[in-house]
């Protein structure tokens, strides 16, 4: 089968700065791909290249096996047969919610029309608030008309830009299960840019963590959290300190807080020494063991408290459920999990 997307070492630049470095990636059917990043990394350049908004300088760009970009070939926008969603919705004001999702629908009569938008907006959730006006509705009804609208014409494609950037916080999540669901249901692959590496776990099948117009890491939400390939991507995806480890075994690694075991392989040969990565939630704390740390800070979250821990040079941020009074001594040490060890 045909990739639905397929982007071959696609290049551009701005002004003289390079904006895209060799993009390559492919997206199969029904499947989410996110594209994370850094304010200024080429996320949205690479969006707008596979909408034709953006010109690029080298590279080609396939849209379910239909090559729209390359070799002298540019297929405008209007016919590359994709559906875009932006973070402020673009609907029309003066409008209705049914004008609006009817909007892009050509060569349908009437009947035919009501009853493609009267199933759109059932399929939204929005249904009897077709005779509304945008202004009438919440920002998660309004992000819903938007993908009512996008998916009217049945697109090969659908592309959004941070989508979920102007959503409350209190609904944000629940939309984003809706709408992959909705997409889901309707087999339709995505392409979705966003900086927030939560609301990529939550909505992505795959997400590309790109770095200075380059994909950095591209994989399963899952793989890159538990096995980032660099520095880069482990500290985008979610904070931690850097502690000088020893390989003592495939499962084992010796560090100032002792030996650490790894549930998974360590690709490194014995004696290899390194920096291990090592998140907020893999270290514990022991009123009742040798103490080594000490409390420096502390900030409750609800579900717990997040402490600052003084150990040696380091601090070290720790998450625990117990609440310690500042300047405790406690014994710090790390459970097993699967170790992130990079070389210097």
């Amino acid at each position: 089968m045909e990739n639905k997307l397929q982007l071959t070492d696609l290049s551009c630049s701005y002004q003289g700065k390079i904006i895209l470095d060799g993009l390559s990636l492919s997206l199969k059917n029904n499947e989410i791909l996110c594209l994370l990043g850094p304010s200024g990394c080429g996320k949205t350049t690479a969006l707008k290249a596979m909408a034709g908004l953006m010109p690029t300088h080298s590279g080609e760009i396939a849209i379910d096996g239909q090559q729209v970009n390359g070799n002298n070939i540019f297929v405008p926008p209007e016919k590359r047969n994709i559906g875009m969603i932006f973070q402020d919705y673009a609907l029309f004001p003066h409008l209705s919610v049914a004008g609006n999702v009817g909007f892009g629908i050509r060569k349908m009569a009437k009947a035919q029309l009501g009853e493609r938008v009267k199933e759109l907006l059932a399929l939204v959730k929005l249904d009897g608030l077709g005779e509304r006006y945008p202004h009438q509705l919440s920002g998660g009804q309004q992000q819903r008309v938007a993908i009512a609208r996008a998916l009217a014409y049945s697109p090969q494609l659908l592309l959004l830009d941070e989508p979920f950037s102007n959503i409350d916080t209190q609904v944000r999540y629940e939309l984003i299960d809706e709408i992959r669901d909705i997409l889901k249901s309707q087999q339709m692959s995505a392409v979705f840019v966003t900086h927030s590496k939560e609301e990529g776990f939550a909505f992505a099948d795959k997400m590309a963590v790109m770095d200075q117009g380059k994909i950095a890491q591209l994989d399963t939400p899952e793989v890159l959290f538990n096995h980032p390939n660099s520095p880069f991507v482990a500290e985008f995806l979610g904070k931690g300190v850097y502690i000088p480890a020893k390989v003592l075994s495939s499962t084992e690694v010796d560090c100032a807080l002792g030996v650490i075991a790894s549930t998974s392989e360590i690709n490194f040969p014995f004696g290899t020494e390194g920096e291990l990565f090592v998140r907020p939630q893999y270290f514990q704390l022991n009123q009742t063991g040798e103490p080594n740390a000490q409390v420096k800070h502390k900030t409750f979250i609800g579900s717990g408290f997040t402490y600052q821990m003084a150990f040696e040079q380091l601090s070290i941020d720790v998450f625990s459920p117990q609440n310690l009074p500042l300047a405790a001594k406690v014994e710090l040490s790390v459970v097993p999990h699967h170790l992130h060890l990079f070389l210097p």
